[in-house]
């Protein structure tokens, strides 16, 4: 059987272990992770409800601890400006980066 003073360090070693657990970066992320994933949820679908955003996807980045990432194509200022109230309204948990840009325009003829 085990001694008193064995199971006492195997409790410490557990205890350190979990805090340990708690307080690695790779956790920290995967609650970033977590936390993005529900709130893309939550978002994707207004964006989708506006058709000025149809060309703007969001996804789940790794960075900053977890993140979530607007890419796509908007018509213009006015367009980028109302798209990024909407998603700041929403009281993101995590750190939202967009990628925005404008349409391509033909040169020439």
């Amino acid at each position: 059987m085990f001694t008193r003073n064995g199971l006492i360090l195997i409790l410490v070693v557990i205890v350190i272990g979990l805090l340990a657990l708690r307080y690695a970066p790779a956790f920290e992320q995967f609650r970033g992770l977590r936390a993005a994933g529900i709130h893309a949820r939550k978002i994707t679908p207004i964006l989708e409800a506006d058709f000025r955003f149809h060309e703007v996807k969001v996804s789940v980045q790794t960075g900053h601890g977890g993140c979530l990432m607007l890419r796509g194509t908007v018509a213009n200022d006015e367009d980028e400006d109302a798209l990024k109230n909407m998603v700041t309204a929403t009281n993101s948990p995590v750190e939202i980066i967009f990628g925005l840009h404008r349409p391509r325009q033909k040169i020439g003829n």
